[in-house]
């Protein structure tokens, strides 16, 4: 209860809600190194850090088939808007190559490190995504939150919706600034998928009439300020261990 009436994402929520929530979460100890979820598992569980850190990163070769509904869909559009920044990207379009060359088409990319009052799997849930597309492991002891997909459901989804739309456009911002990383942008290009995702479920019907998508993730990059009440990533990229691989 605690934590639930500390946590700024449930400061609207009615006492009886609260109260609802801190019986439906889960206080779990993650030893370091010890993997929190794996890319391509079912979304089943939402984490929210109080203490310690995560280390988030991804095997991008594998987002064709994982999430291949969602590309394609992204696909339609860019091609029915004909627009330069919708363009469908290149994700799984390097297979034959990838399957003579399996060790370089594996590796993984870091994406981020997270820490206190950041949430994991945010993304997934609000979008319905079915599976991880990332995978997250303790880079050191780690003290989360978990709460079941089934009462989030309930208590965000049917209860408290305008939560999930906070927690979208804070997820945009953060997918904003890794992409805004060359690197990053594209070496995994679902992160853009998702973004507009995002854009299409949550921003309001006016906004999106007068506000095309390419317009809308120019002004998320424009709006990467210091002061922005969105957390930050808990620390810069560290270098990878292999040359491909973003810092």
């Amino acid at each position: 209860m605690n934590f639930v009436d500390s946590c700024h994402w449930f400061q609207d929520w009615s006492i009886k809600w609260k109260k609802h929530l801190a019986m439906s979460l889960k206080k779990e100890v993650i030893t370091f190194g010890d993997t929190v979820y794996k890319q391509g598992e079912e979304a089943d569980t939402m984490y929210f850090i109080t203490n310690g850190e995560c280390k988030v990163h991804v095997d991008p070769s594998e987002h064709q088939v994982q999430f291949h509904k969602m590309i394609s869909t992204f696909d339609s559009i860019s091609s029915s808007e004909n627009c330069n920044s919708l363009k469908p990207m290149d994700i799984g379009k390097s297979q034959p190559s990838a399957r003579r060359h399996s060790f370089k088409s594996h590796q993984a990319v870091n994406l981020c490190y997270l820490g206190p009052n950041q949430v994991l799997s945010d993304v997934e849930f609000a979008l319905n995504m079915g599976r991880y597309y990332t995978t997250c492991t303790s880079a050191k002891e780690t003290s989360v939150m978990s709460l079941r997909k089934t009462h989030f459901e309930r208590l965000f989804r049917r209860k408290n919706p305008n939560t999930i739309r906070q927690m979208a456009q804070a997820s945009e911002l953060q997918l904003a600034r890794r992409i805004s990383q060359k690197s990053i942008k594209h070496s995994v290009p679902l992160l853009k998928v998702i973004i507009h995702g995002l854009y299409d479920q949550f921003c309001d019907g006016k906004y999106k009439a007068k506000v095309t998508f390419e317009n809308h993730l120019s002004a998320l990059e424009r709006s990467l300020f210091p002061n922005s009440p969105v957390p930050r990533d808990k620390y810069p990229l560290r270098k990878s261990s292999t040359s491909s691989n973003p810092t």
